[in-house]
């Protein structure tokens, strides 16, 4: 099987429909975690979120002299960067409220545990298609790999309700559907990553990504002030960041 051309390269002109296995209910909890443990590593290096935070948020913070700061993660996952962002907050003297948003019991089972010692963070459990509802409105709003799990329909709504709970602004963190990036994540994280789902979920992930195009479609429905860059391997960051 690994010797097809599907294997290696799939059409990717197009998002592809298929399911992540993690985003199954019923999938093994043991595999989960074992996932969300690859994450941090992943997030760290190979997407590179802290230097994208740097470059963003902490950026605006230290123009405006930020004493205090609040900041949602959407999709948070195990709550890795709200861990960072809050232990880097407190280590700079400023006081921040984080919430980590995450629609898995499963996910914030294990995210309590790995933060059960920051007191600055709290846990909100729904969907974050609902985020618009919910009356949030925080200082900066941030998602890392959140918005390839939607359906198209769904995108320009997410993007203007991320933007209208954050006072100060936003980044969207996504992959790039391309070749490349799909065999190169396939060579590392078939040697790196085979205990859980992120070796066959990372390569859906992948092809469930975006064009510059696409992402430009999204943010001129949703009727946004945003920029698109490039960033990190194989990534591209959707920023709004207010004067």
């Amino acid at each position: 099987m690994v010797f097809t051309r599907d294997y290696w390269m799939p059409d990717l002109s197009f998002r592809t429909v298929s399911a992540e296995l993690m985003d199954d209910t019923a999938a093994d909890e043991n595999l989960l975690v074992t996932t969300l443990c690859d994450f941090k590593y992943i997030n760290r290096f190979i997407s590179q979120i802290r230097r994208v935070l740097h470059a963003t948020v902490i950026a605006d913070m230290q123009r405006r002299n930020a004493h205090e700061v609040s900041f949602l993660d959407i999709a948070a996952g195990g709550c890795d960067i709200g861990l960072w962002f809050a232990r880097y907050c407190r280590s700079r003297g400023i006081t921040c409220s984080v919430y980590c948003l995450d629609n898995d019991p499963r996910a914030l089972k294990y995210a309590r545990e790995a933060c059960r010692d920051e007191p600055s963070i709290s846990f909100i459990e729904t969907d974050a298609r609902d985020i618009g509802g919910l009356g949030l409105s925080v200082d900066y709003a941030f998602t890392n790999h959140f918005l390839h799990h939607l359906s198209d329909e769904y995108i320009p709504g997410i993007l203007r309700a991320i933007g209208n709970c954050s006072r100060h602004g936003f980044v969207v963190h996504d992959l790039e559907r391309a070749y490349w990036s799909y065999v190169c994540f396939t060579l590392l994280a078939g040697i790196l990553y085979r205990g859980g789902f992120t070796f066959t979920d990372g390569r859906i992930s992948i092809r469930r990504g975006f064009t510059l195009a696409e992402l430009r479609r999204y943010v001129t429905s949703a009727g946004i002030d945003a920029t698109i860059t490039r960033s990190g391997l194989g990534h591209w960051r959707i920023t709004n960041i207010k004067p």
